[in-house]
């Protein structure tokens, strides 16, 4: 997928990372997300549209459903994340197989979001000099020495590993996180009604406190 580029009847905006990041934490947050969950979800925003992957929209998607608690199958040989969500299972998922103490893989049935886990396990590989491989129904991706796939990666059951590789992509040639993006899908307007709950109503009191203007205006 080339960088910077809209699907056609997409809103086509600019933003920089930065504003990405604090859009998609805020909307995380008004959908009922931890700070945490939000700040996850915001980087792995933010690695995957460095990549030129449209974000807004499957971020949108995946919070709307709200925060829930993890359906999780500990019986099996593998730890299993029943009806899974990437916003959700795909943070402890990772968190998971980080600590080492479950095994290497992780089995998320039913995957909303593959893109979004693929964009945390990123951000994870690049913290920790970790490797990560994704098994789907498109085939297999992976993070850690390279990037592959994205467009592969459907819906369904994925089985995340965590892998030996201690040599991260190089991430020279991206976008900064000051560096202007375009924005190429209309999740956009879906988040910004999410952030807006986190916001609070203005009043007299808060104008005195030092909110806006406040009862003088000398700029």
């Amino acid at each position: 997928m080339v960088a910077g580029a809209a699907k056609p009847g997409c809103v086509r905006m600019t933003y920089s990372l930065n504003e990405l990041a604090g859009l998609l934490r805020k909307a995380a947050m008004g959908a009922g997300f931890p700070t945490g969950h939000g700040v996850a979800i915001s980087e792995a925003g933010v690695w995957l549209a460095r990549r030129g992957v449209p974000v807004c929209d499957l971020v949108a998607r995946s919070i709307g459903r709200g925060m829930r608690e993890s359906a999780i199958d500990r019986a099996a040989q593998v730890v299993t994340f029943q009806t899974a969500r990437a916003s959700v299972d795909g943070v402890s998922a990772i968190d998971l197989l980080l600590a080492r103490t479950l095994g290497d893989t992780i089995e998320l049935q039913g995957l909303d979001e593959p893109v979004l886990l693929l964009g945390l396990a990123g951000v994870a590989a690049e913290l920790h000099n970790v490797g990560f491989e994704m098994r789907h129904v498109g085939g297999i991706s992976s993070v850690g020495t390279a990037v592959l796939g994205f467009d592969a990666i459907k819906p369904g059951t994925v089985m995340l590993g965590l892998t030996s590789s201690e040599r991260v992509e190089a991430a020279s040639d991206l976008a900064t996180r000051y560096d202007p993006v375009a924005v190429g899908d209309n999740g956009w307007e879906k988040l910004g009604a999410l952030a807006y709950k986190t916001y609070v109503p203005a009043s007299e009191q808060s104008r005195i406190s030092g909110a806006g203007a406040g009862l003088t205006d000398n700029d």
